[in-house]
């Protein structure tokens, strides 16, 4: 199919949207059969730097917007995708490797606070550890965000999150600030 300078070519299972430019042809984004070891394994959908792919919903007023997005600039080197309204997980989710679920842990109430023991990557000193536990733990029980960097400001105004530090009269504090 021919439109202007669009357009849509089937040719071997390969669905290709075309831009066409004067003499020359520039692939937008195809859906293609995806073989391994000549098994048919699936289908997959290809984005061409350039051009974004989006799966959009349309308004009342006709306008569309965008709900998952792969924009212009993504590369098979530097992937990018946009989310954009609410986004619901049912089921496990992973940033990086650390599962996320209630900020690194479930909500268990009570002492545990909903802190799994795990920490991002990046922190990696016990200092830093110490903050990210409280931060967890507050976040995982409730705690708003602003809170939550309260309770880190005066941990570190008392004791640094040291739980041993030095709370008056040389006795361990046993605290956190």
């Amino acid at each position: 199919s021919v439109h202007h300078d669009f357009i849509i070519e089937l040719d071997q299972g390969k669905i290709r949207f075309i831009k066409r430019n004067g003499s020359s042809e520039n692939e937008m984004f195809a859906f293609a059969p995806t073989y391994t070891g000549g098994q048919l394994q699936g289908i997959n959908a290809i984005q061409n730097q350039g051009y974004s792919f989006a799966l959009s919903s349309k308004g009342n007023n006709g306008a569309l917007l965008n709900v998952l997005e792969i924009p212009k600039d993504s590369t098979a080197e530097n992937r990018k995708l946009n989310l954009y309204g609410e986004v619901k997980v049912d089921g496990n989710f992973y940033v990086n490797g650390v599962k996320i679920d209630t900020n690194g842990g479930g909500n268990s109430g009570g002492g545990g606070g909903g802190w799994n023991g795990q920490y991002p990557p990046e922190v990696t000193s016990d200092r830093d550890k110490r903050y990210w536990q409280i931060w967890a733990m507050a976040i995982g029980s409730g705690f708003s965000k602003q809170a939550a960097a309260a309770l880190l400001g005066n941990a570190q105004g008392e004791s640094d999150a040291n739980p041993t530090a030095d709370e008056g009269g040389g006795r361990p504090g046993f605290g956190y600030g």
